[in-house]
C-alpha cells in the first residue's frame, strides 16, 4: 500500500508544476425556465499548471442543491494552454476545451473558456451547454473575479459614453433606425440589447447592426472598417451560401472585415423565446442569452475601434421588432428587475393626528410588486400624490398571513410603512395598510386584528328598594358618551317636600353649591301628586324646574348627554343646562338631604346604554291546537289516530315549538312513544306557514324508553287554520325504531308488480291508412310482455319489433280504461281489457321523436292464463299503425283438382293419349268417355256423376 501511495504522489508530481488558488466573488448561473444564480462572496479558483505547459483550471462549489438541482461539484478544465507577458500576466482564451463537473455525469458543449491571472489576482470567464438531459441542452456560465488587467486594443484610457442607444420600447415597424455614433471601452464596457422579436414578419430583417462609421453601417461591402450584422428570420426558408434551409426564430450573424471581404463569419442562432431575447456585445464574444454566439476573434477587428454606430440600415428588410432597450454598460451591469407580478388593492383612507380621531380622505389605491430579483416595490396613492417605496420587506405574522414593511419620504417626512394581506368575511383579498410619522398617521383600509374596546356595563344600583327616611348614596361611573342615567320612583307613600333624588359630581350633598363640584334635587309632594327640582350650576342662580304634576306619583327619570334630563318622556332640563354634570364621569346618586330624606319605593335606579329602553311584560303565548287524522308507520305497520292533537307554540321570530302526540311503539312489548317536543323553523310561502325541522333530538320519558333519545324531523304547512304534513321519529341509537307520521296526509301507497308474463305468438303490425294495408312487420313467433301493477297500471314489450330497417323493443307504460255508463245507469261489460298508453323516450325516439306526439292503445283479450289476443295502434302526428298478435291467418286455397299439374300441358308422345276417367261410387263403377286426346288436363265439371249413399 504504501508503494502505491508513493507511485500516486510521484505521479502527480510529474504532471503537476505548480498549483495556485485564488478567491474573490465567483457567480455560477444556468439558464433553465429563468436564470438560477449560484452566487459565492469568496469563491475559489485553483489553476494548476502541468508539466506539458498547458493548465487545468478549476472553479469549485457549483451546487445547485437551493433549486433542488443537486451539488455538481467541481467544474474542471484540462490541458487548456495559455501565454505570459513580460509582465507576467497569463491569459488563456480556449474554445470547447476538455472539461467535466466532478459530481455530475451532465455533458458540456459549446464551451469557450478565458482566463486572466497573475501571481496576486486571477479572472476568469466560463460559457457554454449543459445537457441537463437527452433532448434539451440550456444555457451555462461562471465568472470569476474582475476583468480589470488591462486590453491591448480598444480599451486603455478610452472615455465609454454609457446610456441608451436607442429610446426604451422602440417599434420601427419596419422603418430605418438612422445610425446613432457612441464610443466605448471594450475593458469596462458592453453593449446590451433586450429585444421582442414576435412581432418579426419578414426575412433576414436586419434588428442590429454596429460599424465603424455611419456609411459602412448601410452597406455590405465595407471600405476601411468593419461591420457587424444581425438579421432575424421568423419563419422562411433562406439560403445560406450551399443550399436553401427553413430558419425559424433565427438570428444570422454575419461579419463583414474591409480588409478581407472574400470570406463573411456567419453563425447561425435560434432563440427559445422569441419575446425576450438579451443580446450582449462584449470583448469576448457575442452572447444571446447567456450562450456564446459568435467567437470575438470572428469580429476581432471591429473591437479595435473604441468610436462606433449603431442602427438599423443594411439590406432590404427593416426591423419590426420592439427595443425594450439598447445600452452601453458597464462590464459589471445587471439587468434591471422587471415586474414578475402586480396586485392592487383599494380602500378607504384615514388620516389621523397625535390624539385625534381619524379623519376619511377618501380612498387609496396600494400596488405591491414582485420584481424578478427578488424584490418587492409598493406605492401608495395618497391624494394626488403617489409616493413608492423600493426594497420592501416581505413577511408572514403568527397568522400566516403575508405582511411588507418599508419605509417612504412624502415632502421631508419619513414614514414608517406596515402592511397586512388578508382575506374578509366576504372571501376578498385586502390590505391594512398603516404609515406612521412624527404626529401623524395614514391608514389604508380595515384592521383585521380590530377589537373594539368593551362597552361600559350596565350597573343597577337599587332595584325594588324601599326608602327608609335615613338617607342612602352611591356613587356611579358612566360613560356619557355611550351611556345614561335612569330610574323609576314611585312616591305614592313618599310624603311632601322629600329629597326623592340627588346627584352630585362631589364626594357628598353636603352644600347645594360649590366651586367645584354641582349638585342636582328632585322633592315630591305626595298630597298633591307634584314634584320639582333644580341643579346648581357655576355662578349664581339655579336651573329651576317649578312644580309639576306626576301621574299616580309615578316619576320615571332619563338623564343623557343627548337630550338632557326628562321626567316621564318630558324634558324638564336641557342638555346645555346640565353640562357640567356631564363633564364629570363619576357621580354621586341618592337621597341626601336631611332632614328630607327619602321614603319612597324605587322600581330602580341604573346606569344603562344610551339604546336600554324599559322592559315590558311580555304576553304568555298560547299554544294553538290542531286536531286532524294522525297515521304512523313503522315497517309494514300502520296505526290511526283520529282528531289526533299536534300543539305548535310561537316563539321568537321565525321560531316555533312543536309537539306531537303520543302513539304506540308497536312492539312486541306494548308501549308508547311520546309525546314529543321540539323546535321547527317557520317561514311564509303564498299566505300560508311552511313549518321544518331536521335532526331535533327529544329525550324521552316514557315508560321502557325512559331517556332515549329521539330525533325528529318535520314538513308541513299551516294552510286555512289547519295543519297538514309528515314527521320522521327515529331512535338515536336504534333505527329499527323508526316512525314515520302523516299528519292529515296519506301514507304513500308503494306500487308493486302483480304479475309479469310473456306470451309468443304471431304478430303482425301494418300501415292503417295505406289502401293496402302492407304489413309493415310480421313475425309467426314474436313475444309480447305484459306486466301488471298493484296500482293497475301497466306496461306493455313488443320485443324486437323491426321498422323502418331499425330493430327494437318497443315498450308502452299505460292505465286500464274502465267501462263507460249507460245513460240508463247500467255499465257496458266487456270481455277485453283496454290499455292507453305512451311510449318511453327509447322508443318515442325510435317512432320519429318527441315531436310525434305518440299514443298508443292496446285491446287485450285473455284466451286463457298463458294465452292472450290483442290489437294495437300506435299513432303519431305523422304515422298510425294498426296490429294484431295471436291472430287467425286465412288459410291458403285447396286446388278442385286432386292432382295438380299444368292444366294446359299436353303428352310427349303421340303413342300417350287419354280416353276415359272411371270412378267407383259405392261399389259401382262409372266410366266418363271423352275420346282420344293429347290433354293432360279434362275438366269434367260438365258432366254428371251420381253418388249414391
Amino acid at each position: 500500500m504504501k508503494k502505491i501511495l508513493s507511485l500516486l504522489s510521484m505521479l502527480m508530481i510529474t504532471v503537476m508544476a505548480f498549483a495556485g488558488s485564488y478567491s474573490d466573488a465567483l457567480h455560477f448561473e444556468v439558464n433553465l425556465m429563468g436564470a438560477k444564480a449560484v452566487d459565492l462572496p469568496n469563491g475559489t479558483l485553483t489553476i494548476e499548471k502541468r508539466v506539458d505547459g498547458t493548465y487545468n483550471v478549476t472553479a469549485e462549489g457549483c451546487d445547485f442543491t437551493q433549486y433542488e438541482m443537486g451539488n455538481w461539484g467541481e467544474l474542471v478544465c484540462e490541458e487548456v494552454a495559455g501565454t505570459t507577458d513580460a509582465s507576467g500576466l497569463t491569459t488563456i482564451e480556449v474554445s470547447n476545451p476538455y472539461c467535466y463537473l466532478t459530481q455530475s455525469s451532465y455533458a458540456l458543449s459549446d464551451s469557450k473558456l478565458v482566463v486572466k491571472f497573475n501571481d496576486t489576482k486571477a479572472y476568469a470567464t466560463f460559457n457554454g451547454q449543459l445537457a441537463l438531459n437527452a433532448l434539451k441542452k440550456y444555457p451555462f456560465q461562471y465568472t470569476f473575479g474582475t476583468d480589470d488587467f488591462g486590453s491591448t486594443g480598444g480599451g486603455g484610457t478610452v472615455e465609454t459614453t454609457e446610456g441608451p442607444l436607442v429610446e426604451a420600447g422602440l417599434t420601427p415597424n419596419g422603418a430605418r433606425i438612422e445610425a446613432k455614433p457612441f464610443t466605448i471601452n471594450w475593458d469596462t464596457h458592453k453593449v446590451v440589447a433586450k429585444l421582442d422579436m414576435t412581432t418579426c414578419q419578414g426575412v433576414n430583417e436586419n434588428a442590429l447592426s454596429f460599424s465603424n462609421n455611419a456609411a459602412n453601417l448601410a452597406e455590405w461591402n465595407t471600405s476601411n472598417g468593419a461591420s457587424l450584422h444581425f438579421y432575424y428570420t421568423k419563419d422562411a426558408y433562406v439560403w445560406n451560401g450551399t443550399a436553401n434551409v427553413q430558419l425559424t426564430n433565427t438570428f444570422t450573424i454575419q461579419f463583414r472585415n474591409s480588409d478581407d471581404l472574400s470570406t463573411t463569419p456567419t453563425k447561425y442562432v435560434q432563440v427559445n423565446d422569441p419575446s425576450n431575447v438579451r443580446v450582449e456585445l462584449r470583448q469576448d464574444g457575442v452572447y444571446i442569452d447567456g450562450t456564446l454566439a459568435f467567437e470575438a476573434s470572428d469580429y476581432a477587428k471591429l473591437l479595435t475601434y473604441n468610436d462606433l454606430v449603431f442602427g438599423s440600415t443594411q439590406g432590404d428588410n427593416r426591423s419590426n421588432a420592439t427595443y425594450k432597450y439598447v445600452e452601453v454598460v458597464g462590464l459589471d451591469w445587471t439587468e434591471p428587475a422587471t415586474v414578475v407580478a402586480s396586485k392592487e388593492y383599494t380602500d378607504k383612507l384615514f388620516m389621523t393626528m397625535a390624539g385625534g380621531q381619524p379623519s376619511e380622505l377618501g380612498t387609496s389605491t396600494v400596488t405591491v410588486k414582485e420584481m424578478s430579483d427578488g424584490t418587492y416595490n409598493m406605492s401608495l396613492v395618497i391624494g394626488e400624490n403617489t409616493v413608492e417605496a423600493e426594497n420592501v420587506v416581505k413577511g408572514t405574522d403568527e397568522k400566516d398571513r403575508t405582511t411588507y414593511a418599508c419605509t417612504f419620504n412624502m415632502g421631508e417626512q419619513e414614514y414608517q410603512v406596515n402592511a397586512v394581506v388578508y382575506t374578509n368575511d366576504n372571501n376578498e383579498e385586502k390590505i391594512y395598510l398603516t404609515a406612521t410619522t412624527t404626529g401623524a398617521t395614514f391608514t389604508v383600509g380595515s384592521d383585521p386584528d380590530y377589537v373594539a374596546p368593551a362597552e361600559p356595563e350596565d350597573v343597577t344600583l337599587w332595584e325594588k328598594y324601599q326608602a327608609d327616611g335615613n338617607g342612602f348614596s352611591k356613587t356611579a361611573t358612566i360613560d356619557w358618551d355611550k351611556q345614561k342615567i335612569v330610574a323609576s320612583i314611585d312616591f305614592s307613600n313618599g310624603g311632601d317636600d322629600k329629597d326623592i333624588l340627588a346627584m352630585t359630581t362631589g364626594e357628598s350633598f353636603a352644600a347645594f353649591q360649590t366651586s367645584t363640584y354641582r349638585t342636582m334635587h328632585w322633592y315630591c309632594n305626595q298630597s298633591v301628586k307634584q314634584m320639582s327640582g333644580f341643579f346648581a350650576k357655576s355662578g349664581a342662580g339655579n336651573n329651576n324646574t317649578g312644580r309639576f304634576d306626576v301621574a299616580d306619583c309615578l316619576a320615571k327619570f332619563e338623564i343623557s348627554k343627548a337630550e338632557g334630563l326628562k321626567v316621564n318622556g318630558v324634558v324638564k332640563m336641557t342638555p346645555e343646562a346640565l353640562e357640567e354634570l356631564f363633564a364629570s364621569n363619576t357621580v354621586l346618586i341618592g337621597s341626601g338631604e336631611s332632614p328630607k330624606f327619602s321614603q319612597a319605593f324605587y322600581n330602580y335606579i341604573k346606569v344603562v346604554s344610551l339604546d336600554w329602553t324599559e322592559p315590558t311584560t311580555p304576553e304568555t303565548p298560547e299554544a294553538v291546537v290542531y286536531k286532524n287524522t294522525l297515521k304512523v308507520v313503522r315497517n309494514n305497520e300502520t296505526q290511526t289516530y283520529e282528531e289526533a292533537e299536534v300543539k305548535v307554540l310561537a316563539k321568537e321570530e321565525g321560531k316555533y315549538e312543536v309537539t306531537i302526540p303520543a302513539f304506540s311503539d308497536m312492539d312486541g312489548v306494548p308501549g308508547q312513544v311520546g309525546p314529543v317536543t321540539f323546535e321547527a323553523t317557520g317561514t311564509e310561502s303564498e299566505g300560508n306557514t311552511v313549518l321544518t325541522a331536521e335532526n331535533q333530538e327529544f329525550t324521552l320519558t316514557n315508560v321502557g324508553w325512559n331517556n332515549d333519545v329521539v330525533v325528529v324531523s318535520m314538513n308541513g304547512t299551516i294552510a286555512d287554520g289547519q295543519l297538514t304534513g309528515t314527521f320522521n321519529v327515529a331512535f338515536k341509537n336504534d333505527a329499527s325504531y323508526t316512525f314515520n307520521l302523516y299528519y292529515g296526509v296519506e301514507p304513500p301507497v308503494e306500487v308493486t308488480e302483480v304479475s309479469n308474463k310473456d306470451y309468443t305468438s304471431n304478430l303482425r303490425i301494418y300501415d292503417s291508412e295505406s289502401e293496402s294495408e302492407e304489413n309493415l312487420f310480421q313475425a309467426d313467433e314474436a313475444t309480447v310482455n305484459v306486466v301488471k301493477y298493484s296500482d293497475e297500471s301497466y306496461k306493455i314489450t313488443l320485443k324486437q319489433i323491426t321498422l323502418n330497417e331499425q330493430t327494437a323493443d318497443l315498450v308502452f307504460t299505460g292505465t286500464e280504461q274502465r267501462a263507460t255508463p249507460y245513460e240508463e245507469g247500467g255499465t257496458v261489460e266487456t270481455e277485453e281489457t283496454m290499455i292507453v298508453a305512451k311510449p318511453d323516450a327509447a322508443t318515442e325516439e325510435f317512432l320519429g321523436g318527441e315531436g310525434e306526439e305518440i299514443g298508443a292503445t292496446f285491446q287485450i283479450v285473455n284466451v286463457s292464463e298463458n294465452e292472450i289476443k290483442m290489437a294495437l295502434n300506435i299513432s303519431g302526428n305523422t304515422f298510425m299503425y294498426d296490429g294484431e298478435f295471436n291472430y287467425d291467418q286465412p288459410e291458403e286455397p285447396k286446388e278442385d283438382y286432386a292432382i295438380n299439374f299444368e292444366k294446359d300441358a299436353k303428352q310427349t308422345h303421340a303413342s300417350r293419349y287419354s280416353t276415359s276417367v272411371s270412378l267407383t261410387v259405392n261399389g259401382q263403377a262409372q266410366t266418363i268417355e271423352f275420346g282420344k286426346t293429347m290433354n293432360g288436363y279434362e275438366d269434367l265439371t260438365a258432366h254428371i256423376i251420381l253418388l249414391c249413399f
